[in-house]
């Protein structure tokens, strides 16, 4: 049996690059499509839940305050036996001339959604 610590950047999870281009380009239904039902239904019930119009909403005025994703660091990622993945990212997050450098933990499904980011 063969142990790998990482993966490469190539064979990072689809999931989390589809969301990350998504947030990039300011496209809701991109990354609203990465997302796996169940944390989809999480986010909708949450206090003033999340929805993809709310999404929409949240990066049309993210554009609009100037905010954008200069650069995504991939930084590494692991496949637990159960065929789940965790993808670790830096995202460079600009917002008025001020970059703050923000982690990303994905947790993705062996179905290949986003169960989770924190």
């Amino acid at each position: 049996e063969q142990f790998s610590t990482s993966v490469t950047a190539e064979a990072a999870a689809a999931a989390a690059d589809q969301y990350l281009r998504g947030q990039s380009q300011y496209d809701a239904r991109s990354m609203w499509d990465a997302v796996s039902d169940e944390m989809k239904r999480a986010m909708t019930a949450r206090s003033g839940g999340l929805t993809l119009q709310r999404l929409e909403q949240q990066l049309d005025d993210a554009r609009k305050n100037g905010v954008h994703y200069d650069e995504v660091g991939y930084v590494g990622g692991y496949r637990a036996p159960d065929g789940r993945g965790f993808y670790l990212y830096v995202i460079a997050v600009n917002s008025g001339g001020d970059t703050k450098y923000v982690p990303y933990t994905f947790t993705i499904s062996k179905e290949g959604k986003i169960l989770s980011i924190d």
